[in-house]
């Protein structure tokens, strides 16, 4: 990309926006919530989610309302 001249920015945007950094951040937000690392196919689907243009804060909303998370408490 950079090679054909799209600028730094939008090759930014694109990595940011990937399916695999939408797995790392769902990864991520277990971690931080649940204290445990997602499991397949919460990963699978939260990944998807972030995929399609929903914001982080639904992710976070649906964990955060979840029965493990209030077991943790």
């Amino acid at each position: 990309m950079l090679r054909s001249g799209t600028p730094r920015t939008v090759v930014a945007q694109a990595i940011a926006a990937s399916h695999e950094a939408h797995l790392f951040e769902v990864q991520q937000l277990y971690q931080r919530y649940l204290h445990r690392g997602a499991d397949p196919n919460g990963l699978a689907f939260f990944a998807n989610v972030l995929d399609t243009g929903h914001n982080p804060d639904l992710v976070i909303a649906n964990l955060l309302a979840s029965p493990e998370y209030f077991a943790n408490l």
